[in-house]
């Protein structure tokens, strides 16, 4: 699953802000 989201992602070439999404949804929960 979350190598699924992070491949779709980096071919969007937007890691930095998946990466800080999921700490920031990780902070909510």
């Amino acid at each position: 699953m979350d190598r699924a989201d992070t491949s779709g992602f980096v071919s969007g070439g937007d890691s930095l802000l998946e990466f800080l999404l999921l700490v920031h949804l990780v902070l909510v929960c």
